[in-house]
């Protein structure tokens, strides 16, 4: 989704010279630090373990509250992650989220192919493959019900 720019403005805001977006945006980020993180894990040998925040985990609740109270429809989206398979415990996540948000639509995207390039992190999207994800989420109409 475009916002308008008169929006776009008011939820970003200049800090240090670095662009933060507010909720409705995202940071563009330009780096790819994949082998770097991908190394670390090696060394580490094996996943990264799933925790949730217990402040985190309160946030996400109240969200969940706000929305049913407004008749919001609420979609969890797990994100495009360099090789899920290798680096993230997506069991444990799984687990968690059939006991704790099973009632929540669950959107996974966690295998979605992408390349390298497109990952400024393990976790993390950068500008490049933000922008193709994004283009298929507005082609497929993924949010249309």
């Amino acid at each position: 989704m475009i916002l308008p720019t008169r929006f776009y403005n008011k939820l970003t805001k200049k800090t240090k010279e670095i662009e933060c977006n507010i909720p409705g945006g995202y940071l563009a980020l330009d780096k790819n630090h994949v082998k770097k993180f991908a190394i670390d894990k090696n060394v580490n040998k094996g996943h990264a373990e799933f925790t949730v925040s217990s402040l985190q985990y309160k946030y996400l609740e109240k969200m969940i509250n706000l929305c049913r109270i407004y008749n919001i429809r609420l979609i969890l989206i797990n994100t495009p992650l360099y090789k899920a398979d290798i680096y993230t415990d997506n069991v444990s996540f799984d687990l968690f989220r059939q006991k704790e948000l099973s009632e929540i639509e669950y959107l996974d995207f966690s295998m979605f192919s992408l390349p390298e390039s497109c990952y400024a992190d393990l976790i993390h999207l950068n500008k490049y493959g933000a922008a193709i994800f994004s283009e298929y989420l507005n082609c497929h109409d993924v949010f249309v019900k």
